[in-house]
């Protein structure tokens, strides 16, 4: 360990942020390198910035913490992330310059389980026929595939495979423009139904295929901000449903796999996760039989006659 006081020859915390970011910065989505960059910039660097890097120790990173949660604006699941974002610039200096790692064992606060907002079959069949004709593909796709706002949006013609009747989702608009996917588990082949299908594929007649499915009259991808605000909201309040985001398209479709009886291992792989283990933890409810029937079988094994 260095002596504290001989910090004077160290750089201070927010030199040594600055420097952090732009090395890691060439392995980052452009979007989530903003999203970094905002963070240290907004919350990081006037607490911090000036500081010798001994003096941010666990007492002044503590009282960071606490200040922020005493904010209306930020939820607990955001200050985890400010605070987990400065526990890990913190601790790559402490590597570097053999430093004391000061946020060691330090909880997470607790979060409020995120609340997901699904729509019945009912229900979307009502959005459908209540929304503009020229986005009813569009939604459609998007209840009945469960994918992300940024991959629908990247869809060209060549992604649509009629004869497997399935989505090839290779690409996500970032930022206004066509970038990588969330991670690697996002790309991936999502099968859709029959009626989605026909639908695609009336879409994709004469488009070349690089031509995105859903574009501006430039060939751009939609504004996902505008389109909910023009399109998804007013369809909510003309179909009479509660006003719940776009994101519900996911959720809803999960839910309706699920309570259909299909694997979770094939949802969590339409959907692009990792595992299924994100499906049981949000999804449980919407799995028949899961709770209501749980240990049935493993108390049969002890019913049947030796």
């Amino acid at each position: 360990m260095i002596n504290p006081g001989s910090q004077t020859n160290l750089p201070k915390w927010g030199e040594h942020a600055k420097e952090w970011m732009d090395e890691l910065s060439v392995t980052w989505r452009p979007s989530y390198e903003r999203s970094v960059r905002l963070t240290v910039g907004q919350h990081l660097m006037p607490a911090f910035g000036s500081c010798h890097l001994a003096e941010v120790d666990r007492r002044a990173g503590m009282q960071f913490r606490a200040g922020l949660s005493k904010r209306d604006d930020l939820s607990a699941a955001r200050v985890n992330r400010i605070f987990g974002l400065l526990r890990t610039i913190t601790h790559e200096a402490a590597e570097r310059y053999q430093l004391h790692r000061p946020f060691e064992h330090v909880r997470a606060l607790p979060e409020q389980r995120p609340r997901i907002e699904a729509l019945t079959k009912a229900e979307v069949d009502q959005f459908l026929l209540a929304v503009r004709p020229d986005y009813q593909a569009y939604y459609l796709l998007r209840f009945s595939s469960g994918m992300r706002t940024a991959e629908v949006d990247a869809l060209a013609a060549r992604h649509i495979n009629m004869s497997k009747g399935a989505v090839s989702v290779e690409q996500a608009v970032v930022d206004g423009a066509l970038g990588p996917l969330k991670n690697e588990y996002a790309e991936r082949e999502v099968q859709i139904p029959r009626r989605t299908a026909v639908e695609l594929g009336r879409l994709i007649a004469g488009k070349q295929p690089d031509d995105l499915l859903f574009a501006t009259r430039t060939g751009r991808p939609r504004d996902a901000r505008t389109v909910s605000k023009r399109v998804w909201k007013p369809t909510l309040e003309r179909a009479g449903l509660p006003i719940v985001t776009a994101y519900s398209t996911r959720h809803t479709a999960a839910s309706l796999w699920l309570a259909a009886g299909e694997s979770p291992l094939w949802v969590a792989r339409q959907l692009g996760h990792s595992d299924p283990e994100t499906l049981y933890r949000r999804y449980a409810r919407h799995i028949p039989g899961m709770l209501s029937q749980q240990g049935q079988k493993a108390n049969s094994v002890w019913e049947r006659a030796a």
